[in-house]
């Protein structure tokens, strides 16, 4: 059937009829068949399609068919060759030259001579001319015998002194071709570096070619890994595999892990994920410091776009816990995606996100403290009251969204009603902005103004720059409001446009707002920390004061970016900037009895926060406090670590409980502290089977004599016995 097809096709070529016989050739190209590609690629070149005949030639090679694949070869070197594309005919060339039909191999090896002429490598056009005198075709051979190599003017300089002085593109350009295949293959990679820079992937390609051709042996593994790279770029994934397959052959680890991790990124993008993943675990395998990292980086990536939680979060814990800074930011990037998607990992993803927000990388620990804003490693619902909140919260906002005002107003005033001390709050503002989109601007700010006033510093903050918005009408203010109501994707639309407004000033609250809600919803976190740090950078001072809040449990740079708002931020926010800093006097706001303001001391007011942190179980918040007391020392560290410790014990966290346990124990000598580490200390380590340690512990408790830690040891004890 196909042998009829092609006769078929074959006909209608040589009546004219080009596109019945393209068609055709199609046809019987898509079963797979070789010699139906290469006379399609034929045909496509008759008809000045060279693209398309470049491809099917292509496609002919890679399929290895000993007399067509041979054939195609020889075409596409010719092709090559009319385009003076010199490396690129080389390599088709080459591969025509080792093929079984003795006469094409022949030919190859003539046009060889041309094309490493060109190339400047005087050897291997000696070479190619030797093999086609030899040759077993009288006609090829005869032309052979006609040709002579030409010879190459002696360069008074040395190749190698004119690579060190080279400065510039040109200079580097006219070594490719010096005749030094040590030479051409530095030329080669220092150009490539520059074209990679410059996204001139074509040029890229080119010079690697290049190095492959004539470069010097012990460089071609690194120059078909560039190649591979430089495919990969220009979306041409099938021959960055195979360049990349090359260069894995490598006996040397930097070349050959580099060009398995680039292998297994192409072959993921070509969906061939089992092997992607293979290739990767071979690197991870291997040990090596620094590409073992990134292939785990590289796996977390592979197995989220699979869908894989389980696997994705091992991979983040291996690059997070090795400290590498060039692939960890990367990989707290995925945790917000990976929440979206799989909201029973939470706890898993909280946790990663806290070891990232202590990482030595500042990009990372940035990213690390933002994702700790994500809605949902928000704490837990604690209590009834809690719980009927969030699901009157939730509904209503899904109410609004739908259009339903009324019935969103309803629920909201629920749950802004319930007494929840964390989900009420947030009801309130809710329905603050609710309020606004509807006009009533004296409802929304009774509602702003009530939260602000309240004890909590970061929704009273938050409240306040509503407020602000709202008294002074701001751009930021509707895109908010639109956020509410379209829902979050057309909502950080809305918000990127104000991000991008022409105004200044617009676009600095703009960029933090946006960057908040990208931390806030885990869109994209390596562009949130950008959106920050520009709002903080911008000089606006209501950017700054709102930049410094959201990011203040970024280590190190959340506390200068507090600092620096409490002197430069807005007025009308610097007190509960203030106490956030945990420097200056905490302001307490009500509406009964007026303003006043008491001084504390920062370990006093950090422990003050932890303390209202602890009380909604908001781990990571807590952790920020009372972190801060212990670094700074002083009596407050040893009750700190206890809390935390207590935290911890609350949330069924037994291995933070037994760090910040012992930690107090070995910071404070407060009867009551050392009473209740000592106490649950022991009864962990009992209930792991550690029962020597478990015995001093518990001991150590009753022996404090405190009414209820001794009481709850000495029962513990008495199971000893």
């Amino acid at each position: 059937m196909a042998s009829e097809q092609l006769d078929a096709a074959m006909n209608h070529w040589k009546a004219g009829d080009l596109d019945a016989a393209a068609a055709l050739f199609r046809q019987i190209a898509a079963t797979g068949d070789p010699e139906a590609s290469h006379l399609l690629a034929g045909l496509l070149q008759e008809r000045g399609d060279l693209d398309g005949a470049e491809a099917a030639h292509r496609s002919v090679v890679r399929s290895g068919d000993p007399v067509f694949g041979q054939r195609s070869a020889m075409a596409m070197g010719m092709l090559f060759i009319h385009a003076k594309e010199w490396p690129a005919a080389h390599r088709v060339l080459s591969i025509a030259s080792d093929g079984a039909d003795f006469e094409v191999a022949a030919l190859a090896d003539t046009a060889l001579v041309l094309v490493c002429t060109q190339l400047g490598d005087a050897p291997g056009a000696q070479a190619a001319l030797e093999r086609a005198r030899r040759c077993d075709s009288p006609s090829v051979a005869e032309l052979a015998a006609r040709l002579e190599v030409p010879r190459f003017p002696d360069d008074p300089v040395p190749a190698r002194e004119l690579y060190d002085a080279a400065e510039d593109e040109e200079d580097l350009r006219a070594l490719l071709t010096c005749g030094d295949p040590e030479v051409v293959s530095l030329a080669a990679f220092r150009l490539h570096g520059m074209y990679a820079e410059q996204a001139r992937f074509a040029a890229a390609r080119e010079v690697c070619e290049h190095a492959v051709a004539v470069g010097h042996p012990d460089h071609r593994a690194m120059a078909y890994r560039l190649l591979g790279a430089a495919l990969d770029e220009l979306g041409e994934h099938a021959e960055s595999a195979a360049a990349y397959r090359e260069a894995s052959e490598d006996p040397r680890p930097e070349v050959r892990l580099p060009a398995l991790i680039g292998l297994a990124e192409v072959c993921a993008r070509l969906g061939e994920d089992a092997e992607a993943k293979a290739l990767l675990r071979r690197v991870v395998a291997s040990g090596h410091p620094a590409h073992a990292v990134h292939a785990w980086a590289c796996l977390a990536r592979t197995h989220a776009e699979a869908g894989e939680t389980d696997a994705a979060l091992a991979s983040v814990w291996a690059v997070l816990e090795e400290g590498e800074h060039t692939w960890a930011a990367g990989c707290v990037g995925l945790l917000g995606q990976l929440l979206d998607r799989d909201p029973d990992a939470r706890d898993e993803i909280a946790e990663l996100a806290v070891l990232a927000s202590r990482h030595a990388d500042r990009d990372t620990a940035f990213q690390g403290a933002l994702l700790l804003e994500h809605d949902a490693l928000g704490p837990p619902p604690a209590g009834p009251a809690e719980e009927r909140a969030l699901r009157d919260l939730d509904a209503g906002l899904g109410l609004l969204r739908a259009g339903d005002v009324a019935a969103a107003r309803r629920l909201l005033r629920l749950a802004a009603d319930a007494g929840a001390a964390v989900r009420s709050p947030r009801a309130m503002v809710a329905l603050a902005e609710l309020e606004l989109g509807e006009g009533d601007r004296e409802q929304a700010d009774e509602l702003l103004t009530y939260v602000a006033e309240g004890d909590d510093p970061v929704r009273g903050f938050h409240a306040a720059f509503l407020l602000q918005l709202l008294r002074e009408p701001h751009p930021v203010l509707e895109a908010l409001l639109d956020r509410r109501r379209l829902g979050r994707e057309e909502g950080l639309a809305r918000l990127r446009a104000v991000a991008e407004h022409h105004d200044p000033a617009v676009s600095a609250i703009g960029a933090a707002v946006y960057g908040h809600a990208l931390a806030a919803t885990g869109s994209d976190l390596p562009v949130a920390v950008a959106m920050l740090r520009s709002a903080a950078a911008g000089g606006d001072p209501l950017a700054l004061s709102y930049t410094a809040v959201v990011c203040r449990r970024v280590p190190g740079e959340g506390a200068r970016l507090l600092r620096r708002a409490r002197t430069g931020g807005h007025p009308a926010l610097a007190s509960w900037v203030a106490a956030l800093d945990g420097v200056a006097a905490l302001e307490t706001r009500r509406t009964e009895a007026g303003r006043r303001s008491a001084e504390a001391p920062a370990a006093l007011l950090a422990m003050h926060l932890g303390g209202l942190a602890a009380r909604n179980r908001d781990f990571p918040e807590a952790l920020t406090w009372y972190q801060r007391v212990i670094d700074a020392g002083g009596e407050q560290a040893g009750p700190a670590a206890a809390r935390l410790g207590a935290l911890c014990h609350a949330l069924g966290d037994r291995d933070g409980a037994l760090r910040f346990y012992a930690l107090a124990l070995g910071l404070t000598e407060q009867e009551e502290l050392v009473a209740e580490a000592a106490c649950r200390l022991g009864e962990i380590r009992y209930e792991r089977g550690d029962l020597e340690p478990a015995r001093r512990l518990l001991e150590q408790a009753v022996a404090t004599g405190h009414p209820v830690y001794a009481a709850e040891a000495g029962a513990l004890l008495a199971r000893f016995r």
